[in-house]
């Protein structure tokens, strides 16, 4: 493997790495919003304090959380499986 190759494989790996960070840190920020949501949930059933609107609203809002972590998820491979350009 000459110089050229070396640099264009280390590039290659800086992508992948700063990619997967991106998705890490993304996937962390929408598991804290969840994990809020289904605390609230279970004090406030544990609690009965809960009402059925209220309740729709939330789990509504983890679907929603669900969903965007499904699209960042497809985004990232897309952009992983993508050509090169060489």
């Amino acid at each position: 493997m000459n110089n050229a190759e070396s640099k264009s494989l280390s590039e290659i790996n800086s992508e992948v790495e700063a990619i997967v960070a991106r998705l890490l840190h993304e996937f962390r920020n929408q598991l804290g919003g969840l994990k809020l949501y289904a605390a609230f949930l279970r004090k406030s059933l544990a609690n009965n304090t809960l009402d059925v609107a209220e309740g729709i609203e939330v789990c509504d809002k983890i679907l929603q959380q669900i969903d965007a972590l499904t699209v960042q998820a497809k985004e990232t491979a897309r952009s992983i499986n993508a050509p090169r350009k060489q």
